[in-house]
């Protein structure tokens, strides 16, 4: 198909652009727009556009000037919170790497202590009764065997919920 090219096209254009199409047209572009197949195609086509746009435009209500102000203030105090939380992450991290190599020390301590104070172990040649007996005989109510144990426990506990608190991100 070969572009048909109409010298009234671009005054066609010009009417359209201008909102004079077709009441406020002159008559006889009117006519050659009745006539011409490619000004009848131009006209229909870029007449549906043009009210569209002038209907959205109409239809569209930018916020007023003090909802604007207000949003653009929420997302700086907003933004000023973040940026100063980053470094209280970071120093809660190291935190939580100090206590963990506490924890990790102290553990370290207790282990010894325990194998120091395991020395009726030793004798693997025991008989199963004789190691029966010597493990009824270990006084597992002693503070110095029962307090480690509890804080180890605890603290087992304790630190993954400490961590998932302080590494969540609380976002309004």
């Amino acid at each position: 198909m070969t572009p048909h090219f109409c010298p009234h096209e671009t005054e066609l254009w010009d009417a359209i652009a201008a909102g004079r199409w077709p009441d406020a047209a002159d008559a006889t572009l009117r006519a050659h727009v009745v006539s011409c197949g490619a000004c009848r195609d131009l006209a229909l086509v870029a007449g549906s556009l043009q009210r569209d746009a002038c209907d959205v435009t109409r239809a569209a209500t930018p916020p007023s000037s003090a909802i604007v102000w207000w949003r653009a203030q929420m997302r700086a105090r907003q933004e000023a919170a973040d940026a100063v939380d980053r470094p209280i992450t970071v120093v809660q991290g190291l935190a939580i790497a100090c206590a963990a190599g506490l924890l990790l020390g102290l553990m370290g301590s207790v282990a010894a202590w325990v194998r120091g104070s395991t020395g009726w172990f030793s004798p693997w040649s025991a008989t199963v009764t004789n190691v029966v007996v010597q493990l009824a005989a270990v006084d597992f109510t002693n503070r110095w065997v029962l307090l480690p144990a509890v804080l180890i426990c605890l603290s087992l506990v304790i630190a993954p919920v400490a961590i998932y608190a302080i590494m969540t991100d609380e976002q309004p």
